[in-house]
């Protein structure tokens, strides 16, 4: 138990836990299989720090958002040369600025 505390006192230290947004309500969690097999087993561990968040899988194919393209590339590999995608049309995509805190 103390590792875990420790642990949660690392991950929010200098924060202040009234700006922060539980979000855990939103990430899918998939089991590993081996929690799937210790339960048949009859063996009940809560392996919740063993559980691996799985991304959505992505829409569409490869794409720029509006106003991105090429431009803003920074080819890093000489070798091998980053692929031509579309841009999606309209106008510039727009994200709203980050606050400094």
């Amino acid at each position: 138990m103390a590792f875990k505390t420790v642990f949660q006192t690392l991950s929010t230290l200098g924060q202040n836990l009234g700006h922060l947004v539980d979000c855990t309500e939103v990430v899918r969690v998939v089991p590993l299989p081996l929690n799937r097999v210790l339960k048949e087993l009859g063996i009940d561990l809560q392996l919740t720090l063993w559980q691996v968040p799985v991304p959505p899988p992505p829409q569409g194919s490869p794409h720029f958002p509006a106003g991105a393209g090429m431009n803003l590339v920074e080819q890093a590999c000489a070798q091998s040369l980053f692929p031509t995608l579309p841009t999606n049309p309209g106008p510039p995509t727009s994200v709203a600025p980050v606050p400094f805190l």
